[in-house]
């Protein structure tokens, strides 16, 4: 659990903003990450990035080995007041 905090705070640093904001680590299988986004704008953006994202992980000694990113959607769940 701790790991993968660690691993999701790597994670945002190397976003752009707003990507940063719609995107956080899921979990994390041996060298696979799986992201959740809100929405599937966010997931194409992300999807784009992620050759860049893995080739520059690769180079740094801080983040895990990481091959494959996964993308999944996941919207926020909006709760409205009925009163």
């Amino acid at each position: 659990c701790q790991q993968l905090k660690s691993i999701n705070k790597r994670f945002s640093k190397s976003l752009p903003s707003p990507l940063n904001q719609h995107c956080h680590v899921a979990n994390w299988r041996e060298t696979t990450l799986i992201v959740h986004t809100d929405s599937s704008l966010w997931a194409t953006r992300l999807r784009y990035m992620t050759p860049f994202l893995i080739a520059s992980w690769q180079k740094e000694s801080s983040m895990p080995t990481i091959n494959k990113i996964i993308v999944q959607v996941r919207p926020t769940l909006l709760v409205y007041d009925t009163q």
